[in-house]
């Protein structure tokens, strides 16, 4: 399973859910920032007006859940097979 970070519709960063991590990257609107940890992951933080995609939490790869921030036009989903 790979989880894409997906910007304008370019994927920006691919990564395994199995591998801790934290990716760093900019939006349209400003900073974000993806943490990966025991098969999850989330958005710590993000420059936007209100916050939605870190209130999100934790996604399992056992989700198919995509986190979504409109105004970085950003979303962060298991990759399509």
């Amino acid at each position: 399973m790979i989880v894409q970070v997906v910007h304008n519709n370019e994927v920006i960063i691919e990564f395994d859910p199995d591998k801790d991590a934290v990716y760093k990257f900019t939006g349209s609107y400003g900073h974000m920032e993806v943490e990966v940890k025991d098969g999850m992951w989330r958005v710590t933080n993000e420059e936007c007006p209100n916050h939605i995609c870190s209130g999100v939490g934790w996604v399992s790869k056992d989700s198919y859940i995509p986190i979504i921030c409109i105004p970085n036009e950003v979303y962060v989903a298991v990759k399509p097979e």
